[in-house]
């Protein structure tokens, strides 16, 4: 299996983990099986926050429902609950795998989500062109772990501290 064979410790958490610089630097161990089902719970969680307030919106312009203002801001406050999760999620994911097949399957798995979710509910209709593109685009990134980027295996701390590094981050302040 590609997931499992990928895996490997983050060295660069583990260097540091009993040093006095840096002791609350704990190893996390890459899985890219992992990193890519955070990635997609994340997506799926951020569309639901969407969901949240769109749905309500959606039945009272459509089908003149009135909300008592208490259960507006119930609908508000899922939102927040799920757009907090979805970016906690989302974080983690990056924890276990490279950000470039993290994102990639994020994105993919908010495209599926929104159409699903925007479907079911009767909020949006997606034409066949629509639904075919974003069929071809969530294969490309279910594809990525199997051909792209493998776990990485560099020091992010020395690499960040190189004088050109360095360079570079004040030039972009």
């Amino acid at each position: 299996n590609i997931y499992n064979n990928r895996s490997k410790t983050y060295s660069h958490f583990s260097e540091f983990s009993d040093d006095k610089k840096f002791p609350t630097m704990v190893a996390f161990h890459q899985n890219l099986f992992l990193a890519c089902v955070l990635s997609a719970i994340g997506s799926c969680i951020s569309v639901l926050a969407i969901v949240a307030l769109a749905y309500p919106e959606f039945r009272k312009s459509k089908h003149n429902v009135k909300y008592q203002p208490t259960t507006e801001k119930m609908f508000f406050l899922l939102n927040i609950i799920c757009q907090i999760v979805s970016g906690l999620t989302s974080t983690v994911a990056s924890w276990f795998g490279p950000v470039s097949i993290v994102v990639p399957i994020n994105v993919a798995a908010q495209l599926l989500s929104n159409m699903f979710f925007f479907g079911i509910l009767g909020i949006e209709k997606f034409p066949k062109g629509t639904r075919i593109g974003t069929y071809f685009v969530a294969t490309a990134s279910l594809l990525l772990p199997y051909v792209g980027p493998t776990v990485q295996d560099q020091n992010v701390i020395e690499l960040i501290t190189q004088p050109s590094a360095l360079i570079w981050s004040s030039i972009l302040l």
